[in-house]
């Protein structure tokens, strides 16, 4: 430390190791480099250089700058292994701990992979051989980095958790066995959960490297600390480190967990099953094995947490459950686990008298239907057996909103039928549809899962029920003001036009579906008023009622018929909820893909035109929560746009006349706050070259912008702009002549000469504000008569002649105010 220039810099390197100029940081590092390749450098200043370093993890977010950091450690560890190793345990032990522990976001994730990225290049640079990684000083490197991939992958952002992984690999890849001295020293850190996000990065290096030798050694002893550090754990896992688990779980087998995993489960779950559960669940998911034979084993375990009082504990069954039918495919297993669940809702366990609870057994029952049974022969025999199930659950339950559940649920098993619907079944649509507990909403559930049941071979068997969906929409003929009355016959009449292909005499039965569906004065399932009280699956049914009339039916929906359907599905396809937006998305992508599907697409893109022109550019990201401000969000026009243009496979003509179609809207001032090229991306969509397209259509695009510019200037004028600087930009040879010549044209007008700076001022100023101030001030300044006015006159006194003088002085303020305005 006596040499006085090694002093300087490094008290420049204190000072300015923060600073925000990534030059003046490459500076200071290099300037660092000679004196740490010195072996004489103290290991004080070691140990001050790693502590002034931690200070750049959230600073440092260029890669200039974290490359400069990895160099210093580079040369740390080839000049100083042993005192910088001390220096990072010391400085770095606390941080890391802390990393893992404190709430997870992005940041934190970010700054805990800078800080690996900086063990790993020490790593490499200081360890060249298998022989330097044993003892002690290795190890506590090695549990220092367990923790930081641990806080890493906290934040579940894939781009971190990838890149964490990178650095790790690039150790094992470069140094020949190595990945054999993590997976020991991770052996013996398996007591702490964390460590298990490192030891799954080893078992994800050895599968891709396909080394089923490696993988097979080391899988027994980590399945073992799986068992007793995670499921055994009497305090809750982080999620993250679950998920990560599942690169172990992947090689699990039939024998592992019959003879590991599910004894110790059993075990766990009897002891603290609100601890255990969540692992549980996620553990399901990451298994990869067939767990036919152990599916009542499973389905007793999460039966009891199924009606558990814990909300969270409930859905997470319900997922699990999911994922558990995913893992069976053998029709016995299902129907064993779905009769138990039932008996469960039917108070195997106990009464179950909370609505919650009961929703929450359904729920996991519909989720059953997600199994892997493969043959039509067992799914139909299977479907049917559950079907007939939920039969007893509809005549008893009288709750409107466990009634609706159960129907969504059954609906789930219905649409697996592939060959016939069950008498049964057929019989319990009529019955169930005329009881008293069967209120509109519930009778609109019951056409949602007969429109789930009759599909494919079965739909010629919805012709039997087209008398009870005629009458709901009879009902909402009568009181089309009823909102529920009219949702119900919106639900019947999607069907009824599903139903309509099923066979040629189908049409006899379809008079009064056909006079609602075509009636322009009522319009009961697409006046205003109705979609500004629809609910989210009520546009959804719009939708898919606009697609089933227009690609089965375009002989009876003429241009003006489908109209008023075509507005309604913009105005779902521009609605506030995403699930919404994307249902309608797939339905107008089955109706361009149609025969007819440009002309669909243009006439759908005119009235989107009409909602794109009441949209106003606003200041987003100042809108204050709640505020009441009514507006459609830039991206939600923009991905409207983009999907009313995707035609799959178009013809070059009708690519190039919805690409023309849509030019200035594509640049309206909303749709250009989110998308500046969202025109060429639907070019490029339409498989269409944007410069070529150009040059084919430049007198119609000239012509259309001027016309536009005439005719609704306040409206197009900001669209009209960015649309030429588009064109401009796409094809300067094409455009840009023929815009200069018409600038030229107007310069040449003989009046402009005569405009004056005054007068350019004046058009610009602000509408209501006077610009010469000066008029008021000389107005103002008129000579006060009151000096010169008598005391006394013979025709009026002093005080009658001041309010004459204060009334002729209001009179002119007056005159000046509305000269002014």
């Amino acid at each position: 430390m006596a040499d006085p220039k090694m002093s300087e810099t490094l008290k420049q390197f204190q000072s300015k190791v923060t600073t925000t100029s990534v030059n003046e940081r490459v500076l200071i590092f290099t300037n660092l480099h000679p004196f740490l390749q010195k072996p004489d450098f103290p290991e004080t200043g070691i140990k001050g250089i790693v502590k002034l370093l931690l200070l750049t993890l959230w600073r440092y977010e260029d890669n200039r700058s974290r490359q400069a950091v990895d160099k210093i450690f580079s040369i740390l560890a080839t000049s100083h292994r042993t005192a910088t190793a001390k220096a990072i345990h010391s400085v770095m032990g606390d941080m890391a701990a802390n990393l893992s522990k404190i709430a997870t976001s992005a940041p934190n994730s970010g700054a805990a992979m800078s800080a690996l990225s900086w063990l790993c290049t020490f790593v490499r640079c200081g360890y060249k051989t298998v022989d330097e990684m044993k003892g002690d000083e290795f190890k506590k490197i090695v549990a220092l980095q367990s923790l930081l991939v641990s806080a890493a992958v906290a934040s579940e952002r894939k781009s971190i958790s990838n890149g964490a992984y990178r650095r790790l690999r690039r150790i094992w890849v470069e140094i020949p066995g190595s990945v054999d001295i993590y997976a020991e020293l991770c052996s013996g850190l398996s007591e702490n959960p964390l460590s298990f996000c490192l030891l799954c990065c080893i078992l994800k290096y050895l599968a891709s490297k396909k080394d089923q030798d490696r993988l097979s050694k080391y899988k027994k002893t980590f399945l073992e600390a799986y068992v007793k550090s995670i499921i055994g754990s009497r305090a809750k896992i982080p999620v993250h480190v679950l998920k990560c688990c599942n690169e172990l779980l992947k090689l699990v087998t039939r024998d592992d967990f019959r003879e590991q995993v599910l004894p110790a489960l059993e075990r766990a779950m009897l002891r603290n099953p609100e601890i255990v559960l969540q692992s549980f669940c996620i553990m399901i998911e990451g298994l990869k094995i067939e767990l036919s034979p152990f599916v009542m084993n499973v389905g007793k375990l999460l039966g009891p947490q199924c009606h558990s009082k814990d909300d969270s504990a409930r859905d997470q069954v319900a997922t699990a459950c999911c994922h558990l039918a995913a893992l069976c495919s053998e029709q016995e297993a299902v129907e064993k686990l779905t009769k138990h669940f039932f008996a469960i809702l039917n108070g195997s366990e106990g009464k179950l008298t909370v609505v919650t609870q009961r929703i929450s057994v359904l729920t996991a029952i519909g989720h059953l239907s997600k199994h892997t049974v493969s043959g039509a022969a067992p799914v139909q025999k299977l479907s049917s057996a559950v079907v007939e199930m939920f039969i007893p659950v509809l005549q008893q339950e009288v709750h409107e909103g466990t009634l609706l559940q159960a129907l969504a649920q059954m609906s789930l098993w219905c649409a697996k039928f592939t060959t016939e619907v069950p008498d049964k079944l057929m019989q319990w649509f009529k019955t169930g549809f005329a009881l008293k507990s069967s209120t509109t909403a519930v009778r609109a559930a019951y056409i949602q899962c007969m429109d789930a049941t009759f599909s494919g071979d079965c739909l010629i068997k919805g012709l039997d029920v087209c008398p009870l969906l005629n009458s709901s929409i009879e009902k909402a003929s009568a009181q089309s003001t009823n909102h529920s009355l009219v949702f119900e016959a919106l639900v019947a009449a999607s069907l009824l036009a599903k139903l309509s292909m099923a066979d040629i005499q189908a049409e006899s039965k379809m008079a009064i579906f056909w006079a609602a569906v075509l009636d322009r004065q009522k319009q009961i399932f697409i006046n205003d008023k109705f979609l500004a009280q629809a609910s989210d699956e009520a546009l959804k049914r719009i939708a898919t009622l606009t697609r089933r009339l227009v690609t089965d039916h375009p002989q009876k929906m003429n241009e003006t018929d489908s109209r008023g359907y075509y507005k309604a599905m913009v105005y779902a396809l521009t609605h506030g909820n995403h699930e919404t937006r994307k249902h309608v998305q797939s339905e107008i992508k089955k109706m361009t893909a149609a025969l007819g599907g440009c002309q669909i697409s243009l006439a759908l893109i005119q009235q989107f035109r009409q909602i794109l022109q009441a949209e106003k550019l606003l200041d987003y990201e100042n809108i204050e929560d709640g505020a009441d401000v009514k507006f459609i969000k830039p991206s939600v026009l923009s991905n409207a746009l983009l999907a009313l243009t995707s035609i799959p496979h178009p013809e070059p003509k009708e690519a190039e006349l919805v690409a023309m179609e849509v030019l200035v809207d594509a640049h309206h001032p909303c749709i250009m706050a989110h998308c500046g090229d969202l025109w060429v991306n639907i070019v490029a969509g339409l498989r269409l070259d944007a410069q070529d397209l150009i040059s084919k259509n430049l007198d119609k695009i000239t012509s259309d912008i001027n016309k536009a510019s005439v005719v609704s200037p306040e409206v197009n004028l900001q669209g009209l702009q960015n649309t030429v600087c588009t064109m401009v930009r796409i094809a300067p040879k094409v455009l840009l002549p023929n815009v200069l010549d018409q600038v030229y044209e107007l310069l040449k007008v003989d009046g402009l000469s005569n405009v004056s700076q005054t007068d350019v001022n004046i058009m610009n100023w602000p509408e209501g504000d006077l610009y010469d101030k000066s008029v008021l001030e000389s107005a103002g300044g008129s000579s006060d008569t009151s000096a010169n006015m008598k005391r006394e006159s013979k025709l009026y006194s002093y005080a009658e002649q001041l309010e004459f003088l204060e009334l002729r002085k209001s009179r002119g303020r007056l005159f000046l105010a509305s000269a002014m305005f």
